[in-house]
């Protein structure tokens, strides 16, 4: 089972958002729970990045299990499988806390939820049910970032549908955070268009009428390379909005946004190369003007 870092896990992962396990993620569910960890994240009350240290975590509904595997014992399966079936008992919930390296009394805690295979899908699940401080906060360095710089490239109602997609997918709501994710793409097109309406020789209306993959042929030539080579990111983001449910949108949305954020870098990049040529260009034409 393709398991994230439990880094990833505690500072990517939306609220409620579920993850299923079984037996094979016993290990990985034991290092959710005791591994030492060394976390670089943004500390809202120092305002700045820092390093999270592991403090003594809190186990609530039953004791630690600090048993190990004997790899050559007779009846390893039962055995392997008792264990699971023990430290699952024993941890229904799962508190990490860690404290920041700058002040001790800065910290962050993070809960989840373990729910065994009596739920109605039968399922070993484990989910996120607090967290503090918030996704949001914790993402401010990079909100703030592609917030300037995406109004480089967008408008500035567009430009905030990145920090709404963020907002709404740290508070479990999926199907919500790839509408916002698509109106990024959909503008990105659009401002496309508006940029090169002289040279493509097309009116508006037109333009408008025609379906998104067919835009993305038209504008090939002019829209970021990673764009092109992946323009079905459009079709996921449709079916999240009109065929998903919020779990499976949860699910996805770190890989969709990184999609988007490839795009909209490549597109700044290509703008802040345009401007450096530009300028330097200016500064040759002045040398060369004054050794004339």
């Amino acid at each position: 089972m393709d398991l994230p870092k439990i880094e990833d896990f505690l500072l990517k992962t939306g609220l409620y958002e579920e993850l299923r396990f079984d037996i094979e993620s016993y290990y990985w569910i034991k290092d959710l729970k005791n591994k030492k960890l060394n976390i670089d994240a943004y500390c809202p009350e120092c305002g700045e990045m820092s390093t999270f240290n592991s403090a003594r975590n809190i186990t609530r509904s039953g004791s630690d299990f600090s048993g190990q595997l004997d790899l050559n014992e007779q009846g390893l399966e039962d055995l392997e499988q008792k264990k699971y079936n023990d430290f699952i008992n024993k941890n229904k919930i799962i508190e990490r806390k860690l404290k920041c390296a700058r002040d001790e009394n800065h910290i962050m805690f993070f809960n989840f939820m373990i729910k065994d295979k009596s739920n109605v899908d039968k399922e070993n699940k484990i989910l996120k049910i607090g967290q503090y401080p918030s996704m949001v906060d914790l993402k401010k360095v990079e909100l703030k970032k592609y917030r300037k710089q995406l109004g480089k490239i967008l408008t500035k109602e567009l430009a905030s549908e990145y920090s709404n997609a963020v907002m709404l997918h740290a508070h479990g709501y999926g199907v919500a955070s790839f509408v916002h994710l698509r109106r990024i793409f959909e503008g990105l097109i659009e401002t496309t268009f508006l940029e090169k309406i002289d040279d493509i020789c097309l009116d508006k209306e037109t333009f408008y009428k025609k379906r998104m993959d067919e835009k993305i042929k038209l504008l090939k030539e002019y829209i970021p390379d990673f764009l092109g080579q992946n323009s079905f990111i459009y079709s996921i983001l449709s079916k999240g909005i009109h065929e998903l449910d919020e779990e499976e949108c949860l699910e996805i949305f770190e890989v969709v946004k990184m999609g988007i954020e490839i795009i909209l870098e490549e597109k700044i990049k290509k703008i802040n190369k345009k401007k450096r040529k530009e300028f330097i260009e200016k500064k040759l034409n002045k040398i060369n003007s004054n050794l004339s």
